[in-house]
């Protein structure tokens, strides 16, 4: 599954902070060379995960997809163990990425804020309905698997609401967009996660799935504060 990712590295003179930068779908780290650069000048060093989404999405079933989680943790946990005990670390989401953000961090403790742009409310709803993900679907129904609820038992150690307990004692930032079309079910994660003891202020725009990622990210002051 290694085969599907690599990662970046964005070093920060002397930093005592990293952050852990998981891309929306479909797009590449050199898309957020702008945030990475402000992310340096406030000394965070960056680790950006890079995924070949057209090649995994082609090549990869269901199972794929949870090793491919579990192969980001486990690559997450890796760097972490590495690091000097003092180094506070955070974790970035986008879209997809929100995914990964979240179950890291429910996965290693010293991880301790989390930022989610535009986060999925439920991923197997998205995966059932989403066009670019139809040959994913074909071989999931081929395989078996003949509805969204039977994807949903299947997704749930990924899902973003699974074990939010885990995130108590951390800090939350999320974005969401009142006109998106392509996540439109965030609002079950705010759901989730109000029903939590955790520490998590939410921003709304009046925007879509692109323009809040986009509006979200220029807002530094909204989200820097937890790093």
């Amino acid at each position: 599954m290694d085969q599907y990712f690599s990662t970046k590295i964005y070093p920060a003179k002397n930093a005592k902070r990293v952050l852990f930068f998981f891309p929306a779908g479909f797009s590449r780290m050199w898309h957020y060379r702008w945030t990475v650069f402000l992310l340096n000048r406030m000394g965070v060093t960056v680790i950006g995960f890079d995924f070949a989404w057209k090649k995994a999405i082609r090549d990869s079933d269901f199972s794929d997809l949870v090793d491919l989680v579990e192969l980001v943790d486990k690559t997450v946990g890796k760097i972490i163990s590495r690091g000097p005990r003092s180094m506070q670390y955070s974790t970035l989401g986008i879209s997809f990425g929100s995914i990964l953000s979240l179950y890291t961090a429910k996965r290693h403790k010293s991880i301790r804020s989390i930022i989610l742009f535009v986060p999925y409310g439920t991923l197997s709803n998205l995966l059932w309905t989403f066009k670019p993900a139809k040959s994913f679907i074909e071989r999931l129904m081929k395989n078996g698997i003949r509805s969204e609820r039977e994807l949903e038992k299947l997704t749930q150690p990924i899902e973003t609401q699974y074990k939010l307990n885990k995130l108590r004692d951390r800090k939350i930032v999320s974005f969401l967009g009142k006109n998106d079309k392509i996540v439109f079910d965030g609002e079950k994660l705010v759901g989730a996660i109000k029903k939590q003891n955790i520490d998590a202020t939410f921003y709304d725009s009046r925007f879509g799935h692109f323009g809040t990622s986009v509006l979200g990210l220029l807002r530094k002051n909204k989200w820097d504060k937890v790093l």
